[in-house]
């Protein structure tokens, strides 16, 4: 499995800023995109945060208009080489930092409204 680097923009047209996507490479394949360093679960497991390419213009304008936003976070099996999603409840992808300790992760949660936020601690396979 391999990390390979490029620096990229995201945000609005407005406000951009600049993040370090890689590209989560496993049997030389590319399976996913991701930004920032893993975290290392077991000797086994890691997560490690996604990133995706959405085509943000409108049906009038002359281009596609690409660009990267960050997504949820992904288990990635080292042995079987299977990456999932994880459901983090309240987790949001743009204003949720989360911060690990094995395979237990702490981060402020975002109510559907957007009015309240949460500290929300979970583990991983638990509910």
């Amino acid at each position: 499995m391999d990390l390979g680097a490029m620096v990229c923009r995201f945000g609005t047209r407005r406000q951009t800023a600049d993040m370090k996507v890689r590209a989560l490479v496993i049997d030389g394949r590319v399976k996913e995109y991701a930004l920032g360093m893993p975290h290392e679960v077991t000797e086994r497991l890691f997560v490690v945060r996604r990133a995706f390419r959405v085509n943000d213009s409108l049906p009038e304008d002359s281009g596609p208009h690409w660009q990267w936003q960050r997504g949820g976070w992904l288990l990635v099996d080292r042995l079987t080489g299977h990456v999932s999603p994880i459901n983090l409840p309240e987790f949001d992808a743009v204003y949720s930092a989360a911060s690990w300790y094995r395979d237990y992760v702490a981060y402020c949660g975002v109510a559907d409204d957007g009015k309240k936020t949460f500290a929300i601690v979970a583990q991983i396979s638990r509910r």
